[in-house]
Order: C-alpha cells, then sequence, then structure tokens
C-alpha cells in the first residue's frame, strides 16, 4: 500500500510539473505576441507621424510656391 501511495504522488508531482511547463510555454508564447504586437503598433504610430509629416512638409512646399517671387 505505501508503493501505491507513493506512485500516485509521484505521478500526481509529474502531473505538476507537466502543468508547469504548460503554463510556462503558454507564458512565453502570450511574451513574444504582446512584444510582436507592440512593436507593429510602434510601426504604425511610426508610419502615421510619417505620413503626417510628409503632409505637413508638402503643404508647405505647395504654400512656398503660391507665393509671388521677391523681386531682386
Amino acid at each position: 500500500m505505501g508503493k501505491l501511495l507513493r506512485s500516485q504522488g509521484a505521478m500526481a508531482e509529474q502531473q505538476r510539473e507537466k502543468q508547469e511547463k504548460m503554463r510556462a510555454r503558454e507564458l512565453e508564447q502570450l511574451d513574444r505576441r504582446m512584444a510582436e504586437l507592440l512593436r507593429t503598433s510602434l510601426f504604425y504610430e511610426a508610419m502615421q507621424a510619417e505620413a503626417a509629416w510628409q503632409t505637413r512638409d508638402q503643404a508647405r512646399r505647395l504654400t512656398r510656391h503660391d507665393q509671388k517671387p521677391i523681386a531682386e
């Protein structure tokens, strides 16, 4: 009977270890996914800022072209 209890205890311990490893893998996957989402978010934010800058720059250039040249 003592052997049976030890065997069941060992099996339960193995099951706990297996669950812990699965949780650790899930957390690593979640961490990688969150990092990927952050990089993607930052990339799109930078792209939007670049587009806004280009739009402002283009508007400034068009405004300058519309002005009459200064007589020399």
